[in-house]
């Protein structure tokens, strides 16, 4: 399966990596190295900046960001969900 950057308001930026899941036991096979990841994210968003920080610098009052943020929380929530 493949790994997708993406941002909100641009949707998908390309891909990054890619992940092999073992569908009867869900573990991982095998993966592109995060690292690998990181440099190929890094090269996309330097190739989209100007497009990526249009919104944040076209903000008409300081809340504007506010749907946007609080799309990141509820995504790392339900990625990263507390343990009780």
């Amino acid at each position: 399966m493949p790994i997708i950057l993406s941002y909100p308001q641009l949707g998908v930026l390309g891909q990054v990596g890619k992940v092999i899941v073992s569908a009867s036991t869900t573990e991982v096979i095998s993966s592109t190295a995060i690292e690998d990841m990181l440099t190929a994210a890094q090269l996309l968003a330097e190739q989209h900046r100007d497009a990526i920080e249009a919104p944040f610098h076209k903000q008409e009052t300081r809340f504007s960001c506010v749907p946007t943020c609080l799309r990141m929380i509820l995504i790392r929530v339900m990625i990263f969900p507390r343990s009780s």
